[in-house]
């Protein structure tokens, strides 16, 4: 596991990258796309293909699947969420302009983000009071969030962090005091946990950053509707997917959950944020099997220290 975790950072940290060779454009569907083949060959990329799908290796290490007409990219073992769908096109791989220049390439290039000296970090437990939020047939979600922030702000304390909650007992919290609360204090990061709910069947773990502007989230692409405006929160949004790929990955590994991927959206406790901010939904209360393993205190910390593990990553790559 530790040496996974070396290899990961050294792969987030990577600050040699060539990224400023102009790749060929082409349109589709109106919109601006890029030939990931040039791009690909700028970074030294190797590349192989099997079917609709090609695979980007840095030596013995795949970095990057990209699958035609896909609305999401397979980065370092984590599923993507792309603004718009890959495009094969003369055999070649194109993207859309803005999931190169607001995605991938802040993740295959994090000197890009900003450089930032983490201090205080909020931590938001979803729900609360009145707002009980998802529930499973044990647990509802303001109890589970906050059980896990605690746990994960007794971690980052032990670090040397400032670590503040929007809320330490089950009390009721409108939505925009959140961000607010975090932009009175002052926050270099802001974390907001919660679990989620569907038909008992759906399983797993998503991490969700802040839409850039002028493209759909995750949830409208399809529906080609929704606000695609500036919000506050952009001005952060290289340091945004950075912090979610950190804490998605680890996540990933350290609990073996179903990857339902890292997404976009313009949630009301990310966009007015004066920094860094994702939303994580840590599993399904509708789904007994990880109802049952947020029943037991070791798969708690195991979240927990995920979570933490993926800030303080994150932290080294922009200190």
């Amino acid at each position: 596991m530790k040496s996974f975790f070396r290899w990961l950072f050294a792969l987030f940290a990577l600050g040699a990258v060539t990224l400023d060779a102009a790749p060929r454009q082409a349109k589709f569907y109106g919109k601006t796309y890029y030939n990931f083949t040039d791009l690909s060959v700028a970074m030294k990329l190797r590349r192989t293909q099997t079917g609709k799908s090609f695979h980007y290796y840095r030596g013995k290490y795949k970095i990057l699947q990209l699958d035609d007409k896909s609305l999401s990219a397979r980065f370092r073992g984590m599923n993507i969420a792309l603004a718009s769908q890959v495009v094969f096109a003369n055999g070649a791989p194109y993207i859309n302009a803005s999931d190169w220049q607001s995605t991938l390439r802040i993740l295959f290039a994090p000197r890009l983000a900003k450089r930032q000296k983490v201090r205080t970090i909020v931590l938001d437990p979803g729900h609360g009071g009145r707002d009980r939020g998802a529930a499973g047939r044990y647990l509802t979600e303001k109890q589970t969030t906050l059980r896990l922030t605690l746990r994960v702000a007794a971690i980052l304390r032990a670090k040397g962090y400032r670590v503040l909650l929007t809320r330490s007992s089950d009390r009721t919290i409108a939505l925009a005091d959140r961000a607010a609360f975090a932009k009175r204090n002052r926050a270099d990061l802001f974390v907001s946990i919660h679990f989620n709910s569907a038909k008992p069947a759906v399983h797993g773990i998503e991490t969700y950053c802040l839409t850039p502007a002028g493209v759909p989230s995750s949830n409208d692409r399809a529906k080609k509707k929704g606000n695609q405006s500036f919000c506050p929160g952009n001005r952060w949004d290289a340091n945004n997917i950075l912090l979610a790929a950190n804490v998605h990955q680890r996540l990933l590994v350290r609990t073996g959950s179903a990857d339902r991927g890292l997404k976009r959206a313009r949630f009301a406790v990310l966009r007015d944020l004066d920094s860094p901010g994702i939303l994580i939904e840590a599993g399904f209360l509708s789904n007994r099997y990880e109802e049952k393993r947020l029943l037991a205190n070791s798969y708690i910390e195991t979240l927990a220290r995920a979570i933490a593990d993926g800030i303080i990553e994150y932290i080294k790559v922009v200190k």
